[in-house]
C-alpha cells in the first residue's frame, strides 16, 4: 500500500464531526476529499467524504448538472454551500454546490468513519442511542438508502454506517423505509426536531419566524427529505378551482413560492385550500413548515419537484425583518414584436402598456358554464400591438381607471389566434404599474413617442403564411434565387431594405365611402358611383397604392403599399395629400421625396399574378417598422454561431 498524505491542514478537520452536532453552519465553505462516489441515474449523488480525521456519507443533489467537470475519487473539493437535513435520530449532508480545487490527491490522513459514543443522540444526551444506531447501519447494509446498496461506500472499522434517507409515501413519489427494525417505530416523527413547539403542526396564522427552526433552500428540496421549512415569497396565486371526477369532487388552488435559490409550484387541496387561500397573499413572505408531499413536476416553474399543502402544513407568516432577503418577483421580459419567434402555448412575461381595454363580458362556455373575460390592447417599444385577454375574477377586478398604465405580467400564455395573442395563464400574476426600471422607462417612451396617429403593427392570421409563424428574414435577391411567390399561395419574408425610390403619379385610387367597401368608384353625372353598392357619392375616399423601389446589398425590387401602411410611412392620408398636390405641388413631391434612402424592416408577401397575358411576381408591403438593430445583431451573431 501506498504511503498516506500526512497533511491533513488541507482539509477542514472536524468538520465532519460537527455535523452529527449540529454544528457544522460554523464552518465556511468547508474542505472535504472524496473517498467513494456513487451514481445512478435520476437520483442525487451519494459520496464519502473525508475531513482528514472521519467520514461520513453526503448527497449531491444536482447530479453535478452546473459543474462544468464532475469530480472523481480522491479529489479535494471545497463546498460552496449546503444545507444539514435531519434524518431520525442523526444528521446528513446535502451538498448544493461545491468548486474542484485538486482532481486528483493522495490520500490525506488515516480518516475512519465517524460514529458516536453508544448511548448518545446527536445532541450528546445519553439515551438508547446506540440500538437505534445499529437500526440504521442495518437499513444501510440492506440497500435502503435511495434504492442503492451503499455497502460499498464504508469499507472499514466494523461494518458501521452513516445513516441514510427517509422518504413517506405520498403516491407520486417512491415509498423508500428501512427494510430492518420495527417500520412503525421508524417513521414516528422526530420529536427532538425543533420544527413546531409541539407535537401537533399549528395552522393558521402567527408572527414572526420561529425562532430556530432550519431553513431549507427550495433548490435542495428532494425526496430524501421527510420533514422540511422554507422561508419564501408567494410569487404567484391562482384563483380557488373546483373539480369533479369519478372519483368524487373538491377544491383547490396553486401558487408558487419562490427564495434566493429558485422557485417551486405549489397546491392545496380541498379543507387546506379552504385554509390557506386567504392567508396566503402574492408578494407576501411566508415561513412554511411541510411533510413530504413532493412529486414530478408537471409546471411551466423551473423545478424538478412541486410540492402538496395539506393536513399538516403550518404557514406562519413572517414579520421579523427577513422580508427584504427573499427576492422578488423577476421578469424574463419578452417583448411583443418578438411573439413571432415563441411556439402557441408557450409561457412568457412581458412588460407593456395598456393603449386601450374593453369591458368584461360574461359568456357561455361549450360545457354550458359561464365565464367572464376582457381583452386589453397592449403596445411596447418594439412597435407591436398585441391583444391581450383576462379570464375570471382577474377580468372582473382589472382597474383600467389610469389610462394607459404599464402592467407587468409573469406567466402569459401565446396564443395562434390572430398570427399571435396573449391570454393569462392559470398560474400567472399581474402588476400594474410596478416600480421598475423598465417600467418608467416605458411609461417615458409612450409619452415621449406615442399619440393618436402612431401606428402599431399587428400579427394577422395570414403573416408567415401559417397563422403567426416566425417570418423568415431574407436578402433581396433571394426573391428570384428561390422564386418566391412562384407557389399556389403566397410566400411572406422580411427583408431590412431602403427605400431607394418612389413614383410621385398614381399615389391613390378613387375608393367607395361605404365601410368596408374600398372598391373603386367611377364619376359620372351623379357624382362618385360605386357599382358594387349601387351607391353615389359626392367626393371619393382616396386610398393609397404607392410604388415604390426597395434596395439591399444584394440588389432591388419593386414593392406597392396600400393605404394603412400608406399613411404610417407618408405622415398624412391619401385624401390630405391629393389636397396638397392641387396646392402646393412643391411641398407634395418634397413629402414623399422624404421617403427616399430611409431603412425598414419589411414584411414582403410575393404573390405570383396574371398582368396583360404576362405571368409576374408581386410584391406587397404587409408590415413595416423601423429596424430594430439589437435583434438584428442578436438574429445574426446567432447564425454566425452555427458554423
Amino acid at each position: 500500500m501506498g504511503s498516506n498524505n500526512t497533511n491533513t491542514n488541507l482539509l477542514t478537520q472536524g468538520f465532519v464531526n460537527a455535523i452529527y452536532n449540529n454544528e457544522a453552519k460554523s464552518y465556511s465553505k468547508p474542505v472535504v476529499q472524496l473517498v467513494r462516489i456513487k451514481k445512478i441515474p435520476n437520483k442525487p449523488v451519494k459520496m464519502l467524504i473525508s475531513d482528514g480525521v472521519e467520514t461520513t456519507v453526503a448527497m449531491m443533489v444536482n447530479n453535478f448538472s452546473e459543474m462544468q467537470d464532475e469530480p472523481q475519487e480522491s479529489a479535494v473539493l471545497r463546498i460552496e454551500s449546503f444545507v444539514i437535513n435531519s434524518v431520525q435520530d442523526s444528521n446528513l449532508l446535502v451538498i448544493l454546490s461545491m468548486t474542484i480545487l485538486q482532481a486528483q490527491a493522495e490520500k490525506i490522513g488515516n480518516p475512519t468513519p465517524h460514529f458516536r459514543s453508544a448511548g448518545q443522540d446527536r445532541n450528546g444526551n445519553n439515551e438508547a442511542f446506540a440500538n437505534q444506531k445499529m437500526k440504521n447501519t442495518n437499513s444501510m447494509n440492506s440497500g435502503q438508502f435511495g434504492g442503492s446498496n451503499m455497502g460499498n461506500l464504508n469499507d472499514t472499522n466494523n461494518g458501521q454506517r452513516s445513516v441514510g434517507g427517509v422518504m413517506k409515501n405520498n403516491g407520486n413519489t417512491n415509498n423508500m423505509r428501512p427494510g430492518n427494525g420495527n417500520q412503525n417505530q421508524f417513521m414516528q416523527r422526530n420529536q427532538s426536531t425543533n420544527f413546531n413547539n409541539s407535537n401537533q403542526p399549528l395552522r393558521g396564522v402567527s408572527s414572526g419566524a420561529n425562532v430556530g427552526v432550519p431553513i431549507f433552500p427550495i433548490k435542495s428540496l428532494s425526496p430524501y427529505q421527510n420533514k422540511w421549512t422554507i422561508r419564501a415569497r408567494v410569487l404567484q396565486k391562482s384563483e380557488m378551482r373546483s373539480w369533479k371526477n369519478a372519483r368524487g369532487e373538491g377544491k383547490l388552488f396553486s401558487l408558487t413560492f419562490k427564495d434566493e435559490t429558485g422557485e417551486i409550484r405549489a397546491t392545496a387541496f380541498n379543507d387546506a385550500a379552504t385554509q390557506f387561500f386567504d392567508l396566503l397573499q402574492e408578494n407576501q413572505v411566508t415561513l412554511s413548515i411541510n411533510d413530504l408531499v413532493l412529486s414530478d413536476n408537471s409546471s411551466s416553474v423551473d423545478n424538478e419537484y412541486e410540492m402538496s399543502l395539506d393536513a399538516s402544513t403550518t404557514i406562519t407568516l413572517c414579520t421579523d425583518g427577513t422580508n427584504a432577503s427573499v427576492p422578488g418577483v423577476e421578469y424574463n421580459r419578452v417583448l411583443l414584436g418578438e411573439l413571432g419567434n415563441y411556439e402557441k402555448d408557450t409561457v412568457i412575461d412581458i412588460i407593456a402598456v395598456v393603449k386601450s381595454f374593453g369591458d368584461s363580458q360574461t359568456l357561455i362556455s361549450k360545457a354550458q358554464k359561464e365565464y367572464v373575460r376582457r381583452d386589453l390592447v397592449l403596445v411596447d417599444e418594439s412597435n407591436y400591438s398585441v391583444r391581450f385577454t383576462l379570464f375570471g375574477k382577474q377580468a372582473e377586478q382589472y382597474n383600467g381607471n389610469e389610462q394607459n398604465q404599464v402592467i407587468a405580467v409573469k406567466g402569459v400564455k401565446v396564443n395562434d389566434f390572430g398570427g399571435r395573442s396573449l391570454t393569462m395563464d392559470f398560474n400567472g400574476s399581474i402588476q400594474s404599474n410596478p416600480d421598475l426600471t423598465i417600467a418608467h422607462k416605458l411609461r417615458g417612451w409612450f409619452d415621449s413617442e406615442v399619440n393618436e396617429h402612431t401606428n402599431f403593427q399587428t400579427y394577422s392570421g395570414d403573416i408567415g403564411s401559417g397563422g403567426g409563424k416566425t417570418v423568415e428574414s431574407k436578402v433581396i435577391s433571394q426573391i428570384t434565387d428561390e422564386n418566391l411567390g412562384s407557389k399556389d399561395k403566397p410566400d411572406y419574408f422580411q427583408v431590412h431594405g431602403t427605400i431607394s425610390f418612389v413614383k410621385m403619379e398614381n399615389i391613390s385610387y378613387t375608393a367607395c365611402q361605404s365601410d368596408g367597401c374600398n372598391k373603386k368608384v367611377t364619376e359620372d353625372h351623379s357624382g362618385w358611383r360605386c357599382e358594387k353598392c349601387d351607391k353615389s357619392w359626392p367626393e371619393p375616399d382616396y386610398r393609397y397604392t404607392l410604388n415604390v423601389s426597395v434596395m439591399d446589398h444584394t440588389g432591388n425590387c419593386w414593392v406597392s403599399i396600400f393605404n394603412e401602411l400608406g399613411c404610417q410611412l407618408v405622415g398624412k392620408t391619401a385624401n390630405e395629400m391629393v389636397q396638397l398636390k392641387d396646392h402646393n405641388e412643391a411641398e407634395y413631391q418634397a413629402i414623399l421625396s422624404k421617403l427616399i434612402f430611409q431603412s425598414f424592416t419589411m414584411k414582403l408577401r410575393a404573390k405570383q399574378e396574371n398582368w396583360q397575358d404576362e405571368v409576374k411576381v408581386k410584391l406587397t408591403m404587409a408590415g413595416v417598422s423601423p429596424i430594430n438593430y439589437e435583434a438584428e445583431n442578436k438574429r445574426l451573431l446567432s447564425l454566425i454561431s452555427r458554423y
